[in-house]
């Protein structure tokens, strides 16, 4: 066997802009509002809930009330992680690159190819555009 094809991993990278800064604020944003709103539904409906419990099944109420604490926690915990990201947001500094996400190409591979050719590749974009491809930390 002289050549093979493998996977390698592409690291998408951003280039922190005005616009790439505003977009990613108004997504979490929009994740925050979500969350929020899954919370006050959260409250209502366990307080709904645990009163029906109360009439017909007062042995589950204290199971009840548990899974709704889980629950509450989890979206907290949720919506103070969106704030802290939100805050970081605000503090990026134009024109640095962020890693933005992670996919995999294929490449073939003979025998005497470089062993660098199997290493990351990135792929830098800027306002929706691809500015450069190239291999990881090339700088």
């Amino acid at each position: 066997m002289e050549r093979v094809t493998v996977t390698r991993p592409v690291i998408i990278k951003v280039v922190v802009t005005e616009d790439y800064k505003k977009g990613l604020a108004a997504q979490l944003r929009e994740s925050l509002r979500r969350t929020e709103i899954e919370l006050q539904r959260l409250e209502f409906e366990g307080r709904r809930q645990l009163m029906e419990l109360e009439k017909h099944h007062p042995a589950g109420v204290a199971a009840a009330r548990e899974r709704l604490a889980q629950e509450k926690k989890k979206r907290e915990e949720l919506r103070q992680g969106l704030l802290e990201k939100l805050q970081l947001v605000v503090q990026l500094e134009l024109g640095t690159e962020v890693v933005h996400g992670q996919l995999e190409s294929l490449v073939e591979v003979a025998v005497g190819d470089s062993w660098r050719r199997l290493m990351a590749v990135e792929i830098v974009v800027r306002d929706g555009l691809i500015v450069a491809i190239r291999e990881a930390g090339t700088g």
